[in-house]
């Protein structure tokens, strides 16, 4: 059996599966899905949208994953700033048709995903609740609450792991970008800091635009203090 074959077998078995099964690119458009996860998430056929526009239409028509947040766009925000910046992480979510699932994704270091979701609707309600209240609470202790991006938490654990892992592969490199707004503090006292709030979401917003899925951007001080994000390199060093 060739490479081709070998494929062409795997995607077959995919389609097969109960399990829902996606790989994203790095641009985080879906690129490959099989009928359960196209039916969970009401996919068309052919259909490849980016996880953005997948996420904002269904939930302004009250399918597939359920949010519960009153602002879906700093919602989209928060968890993007989070999504694939992990090798691999593993999460509890429901759907609206009443399905609990437990969900997995795995990242490469050029930013291609793997979701993989399986039905565990069998566990009691109860439990359901504890687990959710868990999950929001870390998640609310590693996100910045002004910016709704990663907090100084969620930052210093990812440079941390960096760190590790350059430390063990010499051919991996990292850069770390430190970026500040100059004179926020006369922003501050001159228009109040309703405005300078205000200043600090639209900066968030615009930098969490430009960078990759696979780095890291979020914010690890006060009021006044700067925004960074270490991006991870493979073979050589890159500038930002």
């Amino acid at each position: 059996m060739d490479d081709s074959e070998a494929i062409l077998q795997a995607v077959k078995l995919m389609q097969a599966a109960d399990v829902m099964v996606a790989v994203y690119d790095p641009e985080d458009r879906l690129r490959l899905a099989n009928d359960a996860f196209c039916q969970a998430w009401h996919i068309a056929a052919r259909e490849q949208p980016l996880w953005s526009e997948l996420m904002r239409r269904n939930f302004h028509a009250r399918r597939g994953t359920v949010i519960n947040t009153p602002d879906f766009e700093n919602w989209l925000l928060s968890t993007q700033a989070r999504r694939g910046k992990s090798g691999f992480r593993a999460f509890e979510t429901d759907l609206h048709d009443g399905r609990w699932l437990w969900m997995t994704e795995t990242t490469d270091a050029r930013g291609w995903m793997l979701c993989a979701a399986t039905d565990i609707t069998a566990i009691r309600t109860d439990e359901r609740s504890l687990r959710q209240d868990r999950d929001a609470a870390l998640r609310a202790a590693q996100t910045d609450e002004l910016t709704g991006i990663p907090g100084r938490r969620f930052v210093m654990s990812k440079l941390e792991e960096i760190l590790r892992v350059c430390g063990e592969r010499k051919e991996v490199a990292a850069c770390l970008a430190v970026l500040d707004i100059d004179n926020f503090k006369y922003i501050n006292d001159r228009f109040g800091h309703v405005v300078g709030d205000a200043i600090l979401k639209n900066f968030a917003n615009t930098v969490h635009q430009l960078v990759r899925k696979t780095d890291v951007f979020g914010r690890v001080g006060g009021r006044n203090s700067s925004c960074c994000f270490p991006a991870r390199c493979r073979k050589k060093r890159k500038r930002l």
